[in-house]
């Protein structure tokens, strides 16, 4: 092969065959965002929580993080580093404080609790909308959406309760924000 057609093939793969893995994010990386980004949101720390988990399969982390915003609404952001840069996989929030981070049917998924406050928010129609990872980003799967239903117990407090929603869903482990 002459010298110029081997730098073209070497350039050619060099190209096309180089592909950077995402790096696992730090400790301070992982607090940095979640501080900026609460602050960002007016959010609160208050039953902030954190789950690191290799969502993309690249061997490193990333942190799916739940806060509080004013008095009944939470947000959730899904994130990647390569390096120190960043990258939002997802953020959204619901109008309830009852964002949570689960596997169904032993996919990631994130779970927005939304409330029509119809007649007011202890009395709304709750609904929880479920984001499946699908290896790139959490999409709204719509099927495993789940209205939950109001009851009254003996002494009139109201809940909803999320047992019925199927397919079943089993808790991701998180830490504390702070922590």
């Amino acid at each position: 092969m002459r010298p110029i057609q081997a730098a073209m093939v070497v350039l050619l793969s060099g190209t096309t065959g180089v592909c950077l893995a995402a790096s696992p994010p730090t400790d301070t990386q992982v607090h940095e965002a979640i501080e900026r980004t609460i602050a960002e949101e007016a959010g609160s720390q208050n039953l902030c929580a954190v789950s690191r988990i290799d969502l993309d399969g690249d061997g490193s982390d990333e942190a799916v993080f739940t806060f509080m915003v004013g008095s009944h609404g939470s947000q959730v952001r899904a994130v990647s580093w390569n390096g120190s840069r960043e990258r939002i996989l997802f953020g959204s929030g619901s109008n309830t404080p009852n964002t949570d981070f689960v596997r169904v049917n032993d996919i990631p998924a994130i779970v927005l609790e939304q409330s029509d406050y119809a007649p007011d928010y202890v009395l709304g129609v709750r609904t929880q909308q479920v984001y499946l990872w699908d290896g790139r980003t959490f999409t709204h799967e719509p099927r495993y959406d789940c209205e939950l239903p109001n009851m009254t117990t003996e002494n009139g407090a109201i809940y909803s309760d999320d047992a019925h929603c199927r397919p079943k869903r089993e808790r991701i482990p998180t830490t504390p924000c702070s922590g």
